[in-house]
């Protein structure tokens, strides 16, 4: 995968980590929406990898888009879209190449 994501215009790097996030107690990922970087400590299961990269995009399309103030709806909205997400792509493999012949 590229180290940056265009996040609605905004560029985004992508830092992927085999052990704790540097400077964080965050267990999972994280979205640095001032320095516009996301981090994502990798799991066994790449399941999760997909559905914690999904939830930090969505948080950085939340702020790119000012949807609302930051807490806990953010955090619930882009939770279950992530996981959402994660499940349809799973169980629809052939939408991902549809979308990429598509975009």
């Amino acid at each position: 995968m590229t180290p940056y994501l265009n996040i609605l215009d905004t560029e985004y790097a992508v830092f992927f980590y085999n052990k704790q996030i540097p400077y964080t107690d965050d267990e999972w990922g994280t979205c640095d929406k001032d320095k516009r970087i996301i981090s994502i400590k990798e799991h066994r299961d790449s399941r999760f990898n997909v559905d914690t990269l999904l939830h930090e995009i969505f948080h950085a399309i939340w702020h790119e888009y000012q949807m609302a103030e930051e807490g806990e709806e953010e955090e619930l909205t882009v939770g279950k879209l992530a996981s959402g997400m994660t499940k349809v792509l799973a169980a629809n493999p052939e939408l991902m190449e549809w979308m990429g012949e598509n975009l």
